[in-house]
C-alpha cells in the first residue's frame, strides 16, 4: 500500500503549497473553535496560538541544535531500521527553512521500492509535521509508520501533521507502483465504510467533514441504486457536445437519449457482474458488495489478477465515483490535516 505520495515542493512552489495547507489549517482551526464557544479561556489561547503561527511562519524553523534532538527521536521510534539509513537535513532559504528526514528502511529484497530510495519522507515546517511520501515497507507497516510519525510530532510539541492521499491499493501486492494493477485505497475506503483509512486516524478538512454523511449513506445503499448513480455520472460525463447543442432545446428528447444510454450502460454492467462476480447478491448494500469484490481479486491467482476483468470492473466503479460534473464520493484527498492536542 502507498498511502501518500510526495507532493511538489521545490524552492518554486514551495511557498504556495504552504500557503494552501496554512489556509486550510485556518478553515479547520476555526471549525475547532466555534465548537468551543462557551469557553473563553481557550478561545483566548487558541487566538493567541494562532497569532504565534504567523510569526512563525515567516521565519521557517530553526535549528538550534534540533537535528540532534530529531534523530535520537527517530531512531528511538524505528528500532527495526539500521541508523545509518536516516537522513536528516535542515534546508535554509532567504525567507524560509525545514528539516527534512528520509527513511530508507526497506531490505534488500523489498518488493516496494528501491532500497536506495525513501520511502518515507517528512518535512519539519515551523508548528507543522508534513508527510512527503508514506510507503509500508517489510518490517513496519503503514498504520505503524503513520502512527510512529504522529509520535515524532507530538515529541516536539508540533500543532499540525499534514499530508495529501495518494494511497493506492495494487493487486497484486507485488504490482507496486504498477498504475494498471492500482486502485484507489481512499475510494475502497470509503465505499466500505463512508471514511478514507487516514479520516478513520483523524486527518479531515472542512470540506470533507461536511459530505461525511454523504459517503455513509453511499456505501449503505443497494448496490442496485449505487450502479444507477454510477451509470448516471458516466452518462452526463460522455453525452458529446453536439448532443448537448442539439438536444438542449427539448428536454424531452435529451432524457430519452439519456434514458436509452442508461439502459444500454445498466445491461452491459449487469451482464459483467452475472460473468464475472456471479456470487454476489445485487441487493446488498455498497459495502458488503464492494468487500466481496476485493476478496474474491484476492483470490485469483497472482499472475493473472492485474488483467483481470474483475479488477477492471472494480476500478470502472472507483473512477466513475471520483469523475465528472456530479461525483458519486464527495472527498478531497489533498491538504488533510490532524491537530494535536495537548
Amino acid at each position: 500500500m502507498s498511502a501518500a505520495e510526495p507532493s511538489s515542493r521545490n524552492k518554486n512552489n514551495l511557498n504556495k503549497s504552504r500557503k494552501n495547507r496554512n489556509s486550510n489549517r485556518n478553515n479547520n482551526s476555526n471549525n475547532n473553535n466555534s465548537s468551543n464557544n462557551n469557553n473563553n479561556r481557550n478561545n483566548s489561547n487558541n487566538n493567541r496560538s494562532n497569532n504565534n503561527r504567523s510569526r512563525k511562519r515567516r521565519k521557517g524553523i530553526r535549528n538550534n541544535g534540533l537535528l540532534d534532538t530529531i534523530r535520537t527521536i527517530v531512531i528511538q521510534l524505528f528500532p527495526e531500521i539500521n541508523p545509518e539509513r536516516f537522513e536528516i537535513d535542515y534546508e535554509k532559504w532567504s525567507d524560509y527553512s525545514e528539516i527534512s528526514i528520509k527513511i530508507r528502511g526497506c531490505p534488500e529484497e523489498g518488493m516496494h521500492v528501491n532500497k536506495w530510495y525513501p520511502h518515507a519522507i517528512i518535512k519539519l515546517e515551523d508548528n507543522e509535521l508534513h508527510v512527503e511520501l508514506l510507503t509500508s515497507c517489510d518490517p513496519i507497516t503503514g498504520t505503524q509508520i503513520l502512527d510512529r510519525f504522529i509520535q515524532i510530532a507530538r515529541n516536539l510539541r508540533l500543532r499540525y501533521v499534514t499530508l495529501d492521499d495518494a494511497s493506492t491499493i495494487y493487486f497484486p501486492s507485488s504490482a507496486y507502483s504498477n498504475q494498471k494493477c492500482g486502485v484507489s485505497l481512499a475510494m475502497l475506503e470509503i465505499l466500505q465504510s463512508g471514511q478514507s483509512w487516514y479520516q478513520r486516524k483523524g486527518f479531515n478538512t472542512a470540506w470533507n467533514s461536511s459530505h461525511l454523511k454523504h459517503n455513509i449513506d453511499i456505501s449503505l445503499m443497494p448496490f442496485n441504486d449505487f450502479i444507477n448513480l454510477i451509470i448516471g455520472n458516466e452518462i452526463y460525463s460522455t453525452i458529446p457536445a453536439r448532443i448537448i447543442q442539439n438536444l438542449g432545446q427539448n428536454t424531452k428528447r435529451l432524457q430519452m437519449y439519456k434514458k436509452q444510454r442508461h439502459d444500454v450502460l445498466r445491461t452491459q454492467m449487469d451482464q459483467l457482474f452475472a460473468i464475472h462476480y456471479p456470487t454476489i447478491n445485487m441487493s446488498d448494500p455498497v459495502t458488503h458488495v464492494i468487500f466481496r469484490m476485493i476478496e474474491i481479486i484476492k483470490l485469483l491467482p497472482e499472475e493473472n489478477a492485474c488483467n483481470s476483468s474483475q479488477l477492471q470492473i472494480l476500478k470502472r466503479i472507483v473512477q466513475r465515483c471520483q469523475g465528472g460534473n456530479y461525483p458519486v464520493i464527495k472527498y478531497n484527498p489533498n491538504d488533510l490535516l490532524l491537530i494535536l492536542n495537548y
